[in-house]
C-alpha cells in the first residue's frame, strides 16, 4: 500500500510539460448566415462536399446547387445526391406535369412522379411514375418498366451490387414482389414495416407476406413457416443466414434459417 501511495504521489507530482503540447494551426471558412430555405429543405453530399436547397421566388421554385440557382419549376422538391456526391436528382413539375432532374437534365414527363433513388454505385437512378391511366411504372435510367396499380408504398430496393433492382407491385390477382422485373407469387399484401432486403452478394431477396390471414417470410421464391406476425427480418454479414422475429399467439422468437 504504501509503494501504491509513493507512486500515485510522484505521478501527481509531475509537471505538466510531460505530455508533449501540439501546435494545431487550422483555418475557419464562414458558411453563414444561409437564406430560410436551407432550413427547411438543405440536402448535403454524402462526401459533405456539396450542398442543395429549394429556394422560392415570385410564386416559382428553383434548386440551388453549391450557390448556383436551377431553372424554376412550378414545385421542386425531394432532392437526392448520389452515393458518390457526383449527382443531384430532383422530382419537378411545371404546366401540371412532374418529372425528376438530374444533374440540371429532366427526364420524360409523367403524371405525378416519386422520389429518386439512386443504386449504391450511383449508376443507376429509380423512380416510381404514374401514367396517364393511373397506373405507376419503375423507371430504371430513363426506362419505364411493367405498369402495376400500384406500386408497393412507393419503394425501390437495389442490391448491395447495383446490378439487381426489387420492388413490390400490385396486380388484379394481389401483390407481387417483382425482382429484375420479374414478377413472383401474389399475395395479400407486402410487409410494410419489414420491407425487401437483399443478401450481402446480391444473391438472394428475402421479404414478408400474407396469404390466407397469416404471415410468412418468402426467400428466392420459397415461403416458410407462416406466423400471426413477422417482425425485423435481416441476413448475416456473409449472406448465408436468415433471421426475423415471428409472433405466434402471444409469444414471440427468433427464426434462424426456418
Amino acid at each position: 500500500m504504501r509503494c501504491l501511495l509513493a507512486v500515485l504521489a510522484i505521478l501527481l507530482a509531475l509537471p505538466d510539460a510531460i505530455q508533449a503540447r501540439v501546435n494545431r494551426k487550422h483555418t475557419e471558412t464562414p458558411l453563414g448566415p444561409f437564406p430560410p430555405e436551407v432550413h427547411d429543405s438543405a440536402m448535403v453530399s454524402p462526401d459533405g462536399r456539396r450542398i442543395a436547397y429549394v429556394k422560392k421566388s415570385d410564386g416559382r421554385e428553383m434548386v440551388v446547387l453549391d450557390s448556383q440557382p436551377q431553372k424554376a419549376y412550378d414545385r421542386a422538391a425531394a432532392l437526392e445526391f448520389s452515393p458518390d456526391g457526383k449527382w443531384l436528382a430532383y422530382a419537378a413539375s411545371s404546366g401540371g406535369k412532374w418529372f425528376i432532374v438530374v444533374n440540371g437534365r429532366e427526364e420524360a414527363p409523367h403524371d405525378r412522379v416519386g422520389p429518386p433513388v439512386f443504386a449504391p454505385d450511383s449508376r443507376r437512378l429509380a423512380y416510381v411514375a404514374m401514367r396517364p391511366d393511373g397506373n405507376r411504372v419503375v423507371v430504371v435510367n430513363g426506362k419505364p418498366g411493367q405498369p402495376y396499380a400500384p406500386v408497393f408504398q412507393g419503394r425501390i430496393v437495389f442490391s448491395p451490387d447495383s446490378r439487381r433492382i426489387a420492388y413490390g407491385g400490385r396486380t388484379a390477382k394481389g401483390w407481387r414482389l417483382v425482382v429484375d422485373e420479374q414478377p413472383g407469387k401474389p399475395y395479400e399484401y407486402l410487409g410494410s414495416s419489414t420491407g425487401i432486403h437483399f443478401n450481402s452478394d446480391s444473391t438472394r431477396v428475402a421479404m414478408a407476406a400474407l396469404l390466407s390471414k397469416k404471415w410468412r417470410v418468402v426467400v428466392d421464391g420459397q415461403e416458410q413457416k407462416p406466423y400471426d406476425n413477422i417482425g425485423d427480418l435481416a441476413f448475416s454479414p456473409d449472406g448465408r443466414r436468415l433471421a426475423y422475429a415471428a409472433c405466434s399467439g402471444k409469444k414471440w422468437q427468433v427464426v434462424i434459417d426456418g
